[in-house]
């Protein structure tokens, strides 16, 4: 008993010493990712990735209770499988072939999620990207913005040069 009590303190006092070593940052100064260096579309692979393996938990929490609602309904609502995710063991009893199927389901599930999030960012972004061009005008350049020539002395005008 004395010695797990020394251990937690020994660990604590650790921790503790290490958090108030200060680490001086003022000099540094970090500069985000160009376009430059990563191409959009890599940008655009990444975000599906994320998003697929994001919302793996989400979809293997609905897959599983999709599963145990229709195996307690094909079950014939026998009280044996009723679906309870609160306890510690399934009272479902599921097979090793319904565990893997869980799983799958569960994966093929986010990577479809990440492949609709790819789309349909792909989708706005080339929506924006028309929007902007179609701002821009014919010669390319934004109308809003106006050039004002700057002569060197006051004596030049708008006329053209004379031959």
């Amino acid at each position: 008993m004395k010695k797990s009590i020394f251990i937690v303190l020994f660990i604590f006092v650790i921790i503790f010493s290490l958090s108030a070593v200060e680490i001086d940052m003022t000099g540094v100064e970090v500069e985000p990712y160009d376009n430059v260096e990563f191409p959009q579309f890599l940008l655009d692979m990444r975000r599906a990735e994320i998003v697929t393996f994001g919302s793996y938990p989400f979809t293997s929490m609905a897959v599983g209770a999709g599963f145990s609602l229709f195996k307690y309904f094909s079950s014939g609502m026998d009280s044996k499988y009723t679906p309870n995710p609160f306890i510690k063991t399934s009272s479902a009893n599921l097979t090793d072939a319904e565990t893997r199927g869980i799983i799958l389901g569960a994966a093929g599930l986010s990577l479809g999620v990440g492949i609709i999030d790819f789309f349909l960012n792909q989708i706005i972004l080339s929506t924006e990207k028309q929007k902007k061009e179609a701002m821009l005008g014919e010669n390319g350049l934004d109308p809003d913005i106006t050039i004002i020539p700057v002569y060197k002395n006051k004596t030049e005008t708008d006329a053209p040069p004379k031959e």
